[in-house]
């Protein structure tokens, strides 16, 4: 058995490195504690179908032949680990270590037969070059994950230590795909002291409406001096606030000026500050209006949005339909084999027409390390349920998923079962060339 561990706490460049090497050692087990930073979670929430950790509990490590250690090297941040590492120190031979690496040294490092461990602002680099050696093919999805790991190593490129090698890796992730709208959906960029006070302003000021399932949040921060990086401060209490978009206005003197961001493509803020005599682009615009007040730049602002109110995607576009669904009395390990046939990974149960429950393959799996795949589906079903209507937007399935950590949602209309949406469908959204 080879295993792909890293450090508690797990962060993008953690992540990354696991998923890199997974790629690299074929076979290969990535494990997780279950100690994840708060963003890595939320992408792995969205993203559980094509990366999974496996829990350090479920894991023989008496048994493993070979561990990849990646983004850490010191054996007391890897305390989960603890058999194995003993295994190491005694130089059990039926045991290969494999290290990669980019921090500084510290006494209680790990050594083994390969050791890979160089200066690079992300360990992620060191990984994806290889892949780039090997000429191993990047999926869009997965060249994401690798590009997290680097940018929020690096801080987008921008911390001292980021080196040549971790750019040259970037564009190469971003030629094979990366998506930009899920690499600022998921980082934050730092910001220095005048910048923190400007965006604890524009949070504390909050103004909400909603177009056609849209949240766009309308923020004012009034301005004595001119001040740099707005756009990473509006960027920041977008992803911060939760919003589909934000309109952010500074009046200064006689002047207004407005920065719009957006992370969905139904809303082209771009052409809407351009309505107002700026410009920009569909994620991103600004306009200066001169000689005016903030309640008219205000007034002029929302008479544009309602004249050019986003349309995004439908749950109903996207939702399968009809619905495979199973009986609670099916026995666990059929169920497994018709989602197999299918190729899904869960469905809903009913009950006398009614939606009992749902069950997917992880806790087929579950129950079949406890012995328990001949009982029927009732046995480890979830009995509560998390559904949605059809007519609500994929930005509301997506935050229902992250935030309750599910993989499906049974679409509900007029108290029946009409379909059912994934995270597969909404990542088709999102990587649209997958």
């Amino acid at each position: 058995m080879q295993i792909i561990i890293t450090h508690r706490n797990a962060d993008f460049d953690a992540l990354a490195c696991q998923i890199a090497a997974a790629k690299l050692y074929p076979g290969a087990i990535m494990v997780g504690t279950g100690r994840l930073s708060p963003q890595v979670r939320q992408f792995l929430a969205l993203h559980k179908d094509h990366f999974e950790l496996r829990p350090v509990k479920e894991i023989d490590q008496s048994v493993v032949t070979r561990v990849i250690v990646v983004d850490v090297r010191r054996t007391s941040r890897l305390q989960d680990f603890a058999p194995v590492l003993q295994r190491a120190k005694a130089g059990d031979p039926s045991l290969e270590v494999h290290v990669y690496d980019h921090h500084d040294s510290a006494p209680d490092d790990l050594s083994g037969q390969v050791l890979k461990v160089e200066p690079t602002g992300s360990a992620t680099t060191l990984l994806v070059e290889k892949l780039i050696e090997q000429q191993l093919p990047v999926t869009p999805i997965e060249a994401t994950a690798m590009a997290l790991g680097i940018y929020a190593d690096t801080g987008s490129l921008t911390f001292p230590k980021t080196t040549p090698r971790d750019a040259a890796a970037a564009a190469f992730l971003l030629g094979r795909g990366a998506s930009m709208n899920s690499l600022r959906f998921f980082l934050h960029a730092p910001m220095n002291a005048k910048q923190r006070q400007i965006l604890t302003s524009l949070l504390s000021q909050t103004s909400v409406i909603e177009f056609y399932g849209v949240k766009i949040g309308i923020r004012t921060v009034k301005l004595d001096k001119p001040v740099s990086g707005l756009s990473t401060i509006v960027n920041e209490a977008l992803m911060l606030e939760g919003h589909e978009a934000m309109f952010a206005l500074f009046p200064r003197g006689q002047n207004v000026t407005i920065l719009a961001r957006t992370w969905v493509p139904s809303m082209d803020v771009g052409a809407i500050m351009q309505q107002m005599g700026g410009g920009g682009h569909n994620e991103a615009g600004s306009v200066t209006l001169k000689k005016t007040t903030l309640g008219k730049a205000k007034a002029q602002l929302l008479d544009v949005l309602n004249n050019n109110p986003p349309r995004p995607y439908r749950v109903r576009t996207l939702m399968s339909t009809p619905v495979h669904t199973v009986s609670p009395k099916e026995i666990l390990e059929k169920v497994q084999s018709d989602f197999d046939q299918r190729n899904i990974s869960g469905a809903p149960v009913q009950k006398d027409g009614q939606l009992a429950g749902i069950v997917s393959k992880r806790d087929i799996r579950k129950a079949k390390q406890n012995n328990r795949a001949h009982l029927p589906v009732s046995s480890c079903m979830i009995h509560k349920v998390e559904t949605i209507d059809p007519d609500a937007s994929l930005i509301r399935a997506l935050e229902q998923m992250m935030a309750k950590d599910i993989g499906r949602l049974p679409v509900i209309e007029d108290g029946n079962l009409v379909g059912i949406i994934t995270r597969n469908d909404i990542l088709k959204v999102v990587y649209p060339e997958q």
